[in-house]
């Protein structure tokens, strides 16, 4: 497209059967409406929706490149395709549900439609769920450390005295400005003079006080933002099995904000029925009901297959070691204690939902055919155009497409079974709509695509009317435009150019694959690694981590035999077994500056800065640090060790 403003023309009306999906129509159609109100006399592409009436209408002419969206219900007649191709020249089709949000998305970017979508507000504080499990660690340790303080007062207070130590260093990695001034504080008294008894009570209790004064702050921005968040959930069905009338009432302030579909039941004994008419996309059970155990329900509900994956959240009402193995056991996939906040519920319902959501899609079955869905080959597709561009392979998709019968259903039965005789067990098959087989051949040639399509012909022409139409890519392709391509050669050659079955899709032939920059972490603290793995995943490099020295220098003696060293090392000075500093004499005796060392410390003196540069490090930095700062000089880190 030649700009990123367009006018969109809406060819005909939408037209569906369920009233769902009118209203997602009649919305998108009013806001192209606007735009076309707004925005007059700009042109660069056409929108057509729903179900599309050329007879009599009069198609406007943009100047430049005039692409057209149509989107249907289902899978038309091919006359139709037909005709809407000879009428509008380039077309993309789109169909059902999936199709409308596709469409939606590509107005957004397109920068024709301004985006509707709701941002989940804690997800533009990209730390805010890792905040969350840092405090939670940090509470328990606290209790652990108060525990033991009780039992022997001299290995309480050393331990002590570490937990400050870890808190210096990761709390204002993690924005808690108050939690690291006070420990360092605190850690200061420690150091100048050993506390007597009463004073170090005193020091404890003070650094408590602000943890708490910090996991407050953090609960009411939750509950301040759990109206906007728990909106994502939309749909979702949610089946409660409680008899305690104080939780049920928890349980529906809590998620009274949301769109969720609340279904409460309180008979255990009629639980199994009720699912299997609800088919709830996740169970919340009360482990202490009057009659009956949640757990051993839980245990009961995975005993029955089709519910082998249904997530289940338990409602305990004490979280001791016996409790929670038993728990687990049952079958139960997490769990809150009573009692519980509002906010603690909602996000764990929340969470549970989406990775429930997620796995889903990444294991994707189509119930009729047990072929893959479209969502999961798309994210397979992705996977194998990664492996084909780092060994110099193409990759081919292959559309079946069923015109022509009475049967349909019946049909794409019959050609999958057809199809797994031909196809190799690395190829992915998959159902891409009601009437198409879609087939994914990794290490494909012209020469084999065209030798598969002339079997399958040969096979299904006899029985059943089939559109076949396949490209093969190379080098660097996107999904997207892979698929876009073989799906714009099935309508052209349903519109009967039938020389255009088959094409090869090339983008910049000397463009080699490019490798995640690999980075080893190496620390013991477990809420410092989790931030960086976060981070550094997030700009996408390759993330490994070890805890002591010894598992550094064997990780990376294994690297180099594989050929796949680290480019960057992040290197706690004080690691158990073998001191930082020795580790980074020897991997720079090595492997030189093939691996570049960033050294972190939480006592960075002056001496320790330059023993660490005077021994090879690539820099220095100093806990607690800003995240920012130090994805930056991991950034550095890899164009020195690349200029090697």
């Amino acid at each position: 497209m030649s700009s990123n403003r367009a006018h969109v023309s809406i060819v005909g009306g939408p037209k569906a059967s369920s009233d769902e999906l009118n209203a997602q129509l009649r919305s998108l159609v009013n806001r192209c409406e606007s735009v076309l109100t707004n925005r007059p006399g700009e042109a660069t592409f056409l929108v057509g929706l729903g179900e599309v009436n050329l007879n009599g209408k009069k198609v406007p002419s943009p100047e430049g490149p005039q692409l057209t969206f149509v989107w249907f219900e289902e899978v038309a007649e091919a006359e139709i395709y037909t005709k809407i191709i000879d009428t509008f020249g380039r077309v993309r089709f789109f169909h059902a549900t999936q199709g409308l949000f596709e469409l939606e998305e590509i107005l957004e970017e397109a920068g024709v439609l301004e985006s509707e979508h709701k941002a989940d507000p804690l997800a533009e504080d990209a730390l805010f769920r890792l905040k969350g499990e840092y405090l939670n660690r940090i509470e328990q340790a606290f209790e652990r450390e108060s525990a033991e303080t009780k039992r022997n007062r001299r290995a309480g207070s050393e331990q002590w005295q570490q937990l400050v130590r870890q808190i210096v260093g990761s709390a204002g990695s993690y924005e808690f400005e108050a939690l690291s001034r006070t420990a360092a504080e605190v850690l200061s008294a420690y150091e100048k003079k050993k506390p007597l008894p009463s004073a170090e009570a005193a020091l404890q209790k003070r650094l408590q006080g602000t943890l708490q004064d910090e996991v407050e702050t953090y609960r009411r921005k939750v509950e301040e933002c759990l109206p906007q968040v728990i909106e994502l959930a939309v749909r979702q069905r949610v089946l409660v099995c409680a008899d305690d009338n104080q939780i049920v009432n928890q349980l529906r302030f809590a998620l009274s904000h949301s769109r969720m579909q609340i279904i409460l039941h309180e008979d255990p004994s009629t639980l199994l029925s009720i699912i299997h008419s609800v088919q709830p996309d996740l169970l919340v059970v009360q482990q202490s009901m009057k009659y009956f155990d949640g757990v051993d329900l839980a245990s009961v509900v995975r005993k029955v297959e089709r519910f082998e994956s249904l997530p289940i959240l338990a409602l305990l009402k004490e979280s001791s070691e016996a409790t929670l193995t038993r728990a687990i056991r049952g079958g139960v996939d997490g769990w809150l204690t009573i009692p519980f906040t509002a906010a603690n519920v909602a996000l764990s319902v929340l969470n549970h939902l989406r990775r429930a959501e997620t796995a889903r899609k990444l294991g994707g079955r189509d119930p009729l055919t047990g072929l893959y869905t479209k969502e999961s080959m798309f994210d397979r597709i992705k996977g194998d155009l990664a492996r084909v561009s780092r060994s110099g392979q193409q990759i081919g998709v292959l559309l079946v497409h069923l015109t022509d019968t009475d049967s349909p259903r019946l049909a794409f039965l019959e050609i999958t079974k057809e199809a797994n005789r031909v196809f190799r067990q690395s190829d992915i098959l998959a159902r891409y709509n009601e009437a198409t087989l879609a087939v994914v051949l990794p290490g494909v040639d012209m020469t084999s695509i065209v030798s598969i399509v002339s079997r399958l012909r040969l096979r299904f022409d006899e029985s059943y009317n089939v559109t076949l139409a396949a490209t093969i890519a190379e080098g660097t392709i996107t999904p997207e435009t892979l698929l876009a391509d073989v799906e714009t050669r099935l309508t052209r050659v349903l519109g009967g150019a039938h020389d255009e079955a088959i094409g090869f899709l090339r983008t910049d032939p000397d463009k080699k694959p490019l490798e995640a920059p690999k980075i080893l972490i190496a620390d013991t603290d477990e809420a410092i690694v989790d931030l960086l793995r976060f981070f550094c995943a997030r700009e996408g490099f390759d993330v490994d981590d070890v805890r002591t020295g010894t598992d550094v220098l064997q990780y990376l003696e294994e690297a180099r035999a594989k050929d796949e060293l680290p480019q960057v090392l992040l290197l706690e000075s004080f690691l158990p077994g073998i001191d930082g500093f020795q580790i980074l004499q020897q991997v720079h005796d090595q492997f030189g500056s093939r691996v570049a060392v960033i050294m972190l410390s939480v006592r960075p003196s002056e001496e320790r800065v330059q023993k660490a540069f005077k021994l090879g490090a690539t820099d220095f930095v100093a806990k607690p640090f800003r995240v920012p700062e130090i994805i930056a000089r991991v950034r550095n880190g890899l164009i020195r060790a690349s200029a090697v």
